[in-house]
């Protein structure tokens, strides 16, 4: 191991309320339910699940030594260098790094590997709530791409339900930097640099990523830097947790000027046509004039199409315009994109991997529907089930259900990877016949549910110049939509 020396020691304290649910996955369970913490029972945060996300972003376009510099680096990750006699020091081969290796390197397969590792200067805290979290249980269904709503029972996997931990609420954890005095202004910036990139929306949390969930916004940020070289701090250090909030001193976030992530942002703004309908797991109300099945609703009781539900229908739609382009050869690699937007996995790169899989582009959110009040005193729409052989009503099968409508405001990000113009020229297409009325969104499409008005689709670009699509016409002076069509059916970026 190579240590790392330092006589300044900064502790930041992180307080980020939740805009987003938040998913971080037990790995156990039948119902994806969320991590619980061994001792409190609480859902948490672990370490490793802020220390990851951190990571990816402060890697971004730098080299292994910058990186391993702050994060550590595993002997696994260095190429191996040449053995030596047992005792002999070897100076490291790569390049990156300029640590010493103290042991022999290890035959591992025949090869030669590395048997130190680069200490890590920085250290996570698991997050935990200090507001009591509002637990979210929400359906998901698997859809059927060719018939477009849920899949037959012999598909596997159609139904499961997923565990959130709703928007709004706040969690708190810390961060430890260790390094020199000299160093100390830089490795300020640095961490103040990543908790902006939190509030700009480049940085997510736990899982189901791409259906919006893990964003969070800073409520709170401050820091206590401890000089080592001093006896009043290193004292102060003995007793570092017993420290008051008064104590710390706060730390200005802004983030103006700094560059997002995404390629492209894509606001859509209308209203629903009719009734709307995305089935929650559960009915709250109880009685005679309680509905069968109603609307999902977020933490705070707002009726929403989750960004799952959304992800589900634009994906269903873009395969159906991704098999037509193909069968008319202007597509010919159309499984490559439905993954470079959505995931999955693709053909492996080499013989030892069967496949190897990445995450796609697209980020979606869970968009609210009207106004909480005007859905909550909506009447309830009663129906009937019919028998499709007498005509008649199938056991007495009448049933009731408490639908939504009203304004809404969508967005959707393409992050900067995976042929993102290609990307946005599909969602485009898709967003063109959602406007049509060609699909709907959630249940009741044979009832003619979930169809939306959309007065305006606006695509922004990251290099802020935007494009609009509306039922009259396409605003494109700086050619955004030619650019992502032409993409799209030439297969590659156009510059």
């Amino acid at each position: 191991m190579a240590a790392i020396f330092y006589d300044y020691i900064q502790k930041f304290r992180i307080q980020a309320k939740l805009t987003q649910p938040l998913h971080v996955g037990s790995g156990a369970g039948g119902s994806e339910e969320v991590l619980i913490h061994p001792v409190t029972r609480n859902p948490f945060v672990q370490a490793t699940g802020i220390a990851g996300p951190f990571r990816a972003y402060f890697a971004a376009g730098k080299t292994a030594k910058q990186v391993g510099d702050v994060f550590g680096i595993s002997g696994e990750e260095l190429p191996p260098v040449p053995e030596k006699k047992k005792g002999d020091g070897v100076q490291s081969a790569n390049p990156e790094t300029t640590a010493d290796v103290t042991e022999v390197p290890q035959k591992t397969n025949g090869k030669l590997v590395r048997a130190d590792d680069v200490e890590s200067r920085i250290c996570f805290t698991d997050g935990t709530f200090i507001t009591e979290p509002k637990m979210e249980l929400r359906p998901h269904v698997k859809i059927d791409p060719v018939s477009g709503t849920v899949a037959s029972e012999g598909s596997g996997g159609q139904k499961f339900n997923t565990e959130y931990i709703g928007a709004g609420a706040t969690v708190e954890f810390f961060i430890y930097l260790y390094g020199m005095e000299a160093q100390a202004q830089a490795d300020e910036t640095m961490v103040t640099d990543m908790l902006n990139a939190i509030n700009a929306r480049d940085v997510q949390f736990g899982g189901m990523k791409s259906a919006g969930c893990g964003f969070m916004e800073i409520e709170q940020a401050a820091v206590y830097r401890f000089n080592m070289k001093t006896k009043a701090d290193r004292d102060k250090w003995k007793e570092e947790d017993q420290l008051r909030i008064d104590e710390y001193d706060p730390l200005t976030l802004d983030v103006s000027g700094k560059n997002s992530s995404a390629a492209y942002t894509i606001t859509v703004s209308g209203k629903t046509e009719g009734a709307m309908l995305i089935k929650s797991i559960a009915v709250p109300e109880v009685g005679e004039d309680a509905p069968d099945s109603m609307n999902i609703r977020n933490a705070a009781l707002e009726y929403i199409v989750p960004g799952s539900s959304l992800k589900g229908a634009i994906k269903n739609r873009i395969e159906i315009i991704l098999a037509y382009l193909k069968q008319k050869g202007v597509v010919p690699d159309s499984e490559k994109l439905v993954i470079d937007a959505f995931g999955g996995k693709e053909a492996a790169r080499n013989k030892e991997e069967r496949y190897t899989g990445r995450s796609g582009n697209l980020r979606f959110s869970d968009t609210k529907i009207g106004q909480k009040e005007d859905n909550d005193m909506a009447p309830l729409q009663h129906r009937i089930h019919i028998d499709k052989f007498t005509g008649g009503v199938m056991h007495g099968g009448k049933f009731s259900q408490k639908n939504i409508a009203g304004d809404f405001v969508m967005e959707i990000k393409i992050i900067d990877k995976n042929n993102p113009k290609a990307t946005c020229a599909l969602l485009i297409l898709a967003l063109r016949d959602l406007m049509i009325g060609a699909f709907n969104l959630g249940s009741g499409y044979n009832v003619g549910h979930g169809f939306v008005n959309i007065d305006k689709v606006e695509i922004k670009a990251g290099n802020g110049e935007s494009a609009e699509l509306t039922k009259t016409g396409v605003t494109d002076g700086n050619n955004i939509i030619a650019d992502c069509l032409k993409a799209l059916s030439s297969g590659k970026e156009a510059s």
